[in-house]
């Protein structure tokens, strides 16, 4: 059977589907609260300086390394490495699960339409506008660390076949990870070694999105 072509207008709709499941992590930040599908630590991190106005990442870190609050404040216990990081392997992962969604059986013409100049350049731009919106504006190294992780998986479609790994290390993250009050990534790891952390965060925006499918 020959498949469908995907249109630009498709791929187009998809992406700026993705734009929105990108931003969802800073609106749960902003209502107090994390994705469904979580860990315990993801919560907790998540949650960080919510008495505060929540973490001003423009700020840099404090002299201690953690994060600063909104109100100047920084008195919290999360690491701003670790609260960057954590949103950059999320967003990451949201956007991979969001085109892989968005394409369906596509696949393979969607990652050639990714890997054109036309392509990457839409892809930028969404990178750009998620990552810069509200009081996000993840600092540039963690931006770029995040493109990197989506460029790695978008450059062919085997990669993104493998995006959430086999059933067995879905099975395993999912229950072991994702699920609230779950384990820590790397107690997690350890029962899934061939997956990658934005692998991980994968199934776990698999999982939101099968707990809230109008997301």
């Amino acid at each position: 059977m020959i498949k469908q072509a995907l249109s630009p207008g498709k791929i187009l709709t998809a992406l700026s589907a993705l734009t929105l499941t990108m931003g969802v992590l800073h609106q749960s930040a902003q209502a107090q609260s994390a994705p469904v599908t979580s860990s315990l630590r993801f919560q907790d991190v998540m949650e960080t300086c919510a008495q505060n106005g929540y973490v001003n990442l423009g700020a840099g870190a404090a002299s201690n390394g953690a994060v600063i609050c909104r109100d100047g404040s920084a008195n919290s216990s999360v690491q701003y490495k670790e609260y960057a990081n954590m949103i950059a392997h999320w967003l990451a992962a949201s956007f991979l699960v969001g085109f892989r969604m968005g394409v369906g059986e596509n696949l393979d013409l969607g990652v050639t339409w990714a890997n054109s100049p036309e392509g990457k350049a839409e892809i930028d731009q969404q990178i750009q506008k998620v990552t810069n919106q509200g009081g996000l504006v993840l600092p540039q190294i963690y931006r770029d660390r995040m493109k990197q992780e989506i460029s790695f998986f978008l450059a062919n479609s085997q990669r993104m076949q493998q995006l959430v790994g086999n059933s067995r290390e879905y099975g395993i993250v999912a229950k072991n990870f994702c699920a609230p009050k779950g384990q820590s990534i790397s107690a997690v790891q350890k029962l899934v070694p061939n997956l990658t952390i934005t692998q991980m965060y994968a199934v776990c925006a698999m999982e939101d999105q099968k707990a809230n499918p109008q997301q």
